[in-house]
C-alpha cells in the first residue's frame, strides 16, 4: 500500500522498482524460500504425496496390480516403460 501521495512517472518507475527489486533479492529472504519449498536444507515430506497424483501416468497400468495410494488410485506397474505408453 502507497504511503505516499507521490505520483509514480515513467523518469521515477525505475529508481522505485530497484529498491524493490534489491529488497527481494535479500539473502534472508531467499534462504527463506528455498527452506519453505523444502529445497535446502532437503525436506522430502514438505510436499504431501496427495499434490503428485495428478502427475501420474495411468495409461500403462498393470490390471492385476493391486498397488493403490490413499484415495484408492493405482500406481504405474514396475515394468511399465513410460515412453512405450505414450506412444499408444
Amino acid at each position: 500500500m502507497r504511503q505516499t501521495a507521490a505520483v509514480i512517472t515513467r523518469h521515477n518507475i525505475c529508481g522505485l522498482a530497484c529498491k524493490v527489486y534489491y529488497q527481494a533479492l535479500r539473502a534472508d529472504n531467499l534462504q527463506a524460500g528455498f527452506k519453505r519449498a523444502g529445497i535446502y536444507p532437503l525436506n522430502r515430506d514438505i510436499i504431501p504425496k496427495e499434490n503428485f497424483i495428478p502427475a501420474e501416468l495411468y495409461d500403462c497400468m498393470d490390471s492385476s496390480s493391486d498397488a493403490t495410494i490413499e484415495g484408492g488410485l493405482r500406481t504405474l506397474a514396475e515394468d511399465c516403460d513410460m515412453f512405450a505408453c505414450k506412444e499408444k
